[in-house]
Order: structure tokens, then sequence, then C-alpha cells
């Protein structure tokens, strides 16, 4: 939410540590968090809720008390953005919680989590020492002389790093000049590293998804 104003984007260190969250915090703790000062905060910790099958004298208790709760937050992914209000939205997971088995079912957030890692664990990405959640600072980028996959056998060949201001192309080097202008950046500037040309295990080329940075 440091990246966007009153909106959760599911990244998957994220969603990991909501998942976390929904396993291993307490009932009455969680309800808790449904009065957090920040409206997306009280929306998602109810939606987690009522698919850990809370009683619904609970979810109604909480519903309840933002009956009048207009404030808003915006949900979706990237190409679809939705604004709700926060009321409006637990009457909605309250509705689909009567309707969809999923609301019902034991290990929900476990099941989320483990099908997450095994994805993880199969998908190509680039790694950056001390990245969390999109943010690195300047001293952990300064370190880096070459990228590297998270997965066995790839190698990067070549990559963009471009910022608001400039766009470097390099062979997979963290060059002098690059590392001139990063020691230039300043707490919350952007880096994008993108066209990240990768060579498979089986010899071939490709382009996996680019990586989006900001400066801690």
């Amino acid at each position: 939410m440091l990246n966007h104003s009153n909106r959760i984007v599911w990244d998957h260190e994220t969603k990991e540590s909501y998942y976390k969250l929904m396993i291993h915090c307490p009932i009455n703790c969680l309800v808790k968090y449904t009065d957090d000062s920040v409206p997306s905060i009280r929306a998602i910790i109810f939606e987690g809720l009522a698919k850990k099958n809370v009683d619904d004298d609970i979810l109604g208790e909480i519903l309840n008390r933002h009956k009048n709760d207009t404030a808003q937050f915006i949900r979706g992914s990237t190409d679809v953005l939705f604004t709700e209000t926060v009321s409006g939205y637990m009457q909605l997971i309250l509705k689909l919680k009567a309707n969809n088995k999923t609301f019902n079912t034991t290990g929900y957030f476990e099941s989320r989590l483990e099908n997450l890692r095994s994805s993880l664990q199969k998908t190509i990405r680039i790694y950056i020492p001390g990245e969390y959640h999109g943010m690195v600072t300047k001293d952990d980028l300064l370190l880096i002389d070459s990228l590297t996959c998270t997965l066995q056998g790839y190698r990067i060949i070549s990559f963009n790093l471009i910022s608001d201001t400039k766009t470097f192309s390099t062979n997979n080097i963290f060059t002098q000049e690059i590392k001139e202008f990063i020691k230039t950046m300043i707490s919350g500037d952007r880096i994008y590293i993108d066209e990240i040309r990768v060579e498979f295990p089986d010899k071939t080329i490709g382009i996996i998804g680019c990586k989006f940075l900001r400066i801690q």
C-alpha cells in the first residue's frame, strides 16, 4: 500500500503474509483488524473470517458495527479494478458465504498457501537480494553485479533497467554507469527491470516477466 493508496496489491509475498495471518492468528485478534483505520484492511479481514467459516453471529456483529461504513477502497487485479465501500463489501461477502462452498471448506487458507508455494517453485523469476514486497535499499542494489534466476538451469542473458528518467540496456551486468545512477536515487524512486532475456536449460531463449522495485 506504500505504492497504491488504499489498495492492496496481491503480489506473492503479500498473499503469503495474508494466508499465514489467517492460518495462525486467533479469531479474537482477527476480529480486531475489522476495526482497523484502513478500509481495505477492514474488508479483507472480514472476508478472511468468512472463509474461515467463523460463526455467523460474530460476522453479523461485525457487519452491524460497520453498517454505515461507507469508506471506499479499491480491489481487483491490475487490469480490472473496482471501488467498493466497506459495508457493501461485507454484505457481498455474507451473500457469497451463504451460496458458495468455498467459504465452508476446512483448511482453505492452508490449501491456498500450499498452492502458492508450489507455483512459485515452478515460476522463473529474478532474484534480488534484500528485496521484499518490491522494496530494496540502494546498498543492496549496489552489491549486485549481475542478475540470477530463482530456478537452477536458467541463465539471464540481458535486460533493460528503466527509471523515471533513464533507461539502460545491459548484457546482464550492473555496469559502473548503472551503479553510479543508483547512487543518485532517493527513497521512493522506482526502477523497472524489463525485457529480461533468459536462456532455458534446453538452450532456447525466452523473455520472463518484468520486475518492479522501489528504493526504500
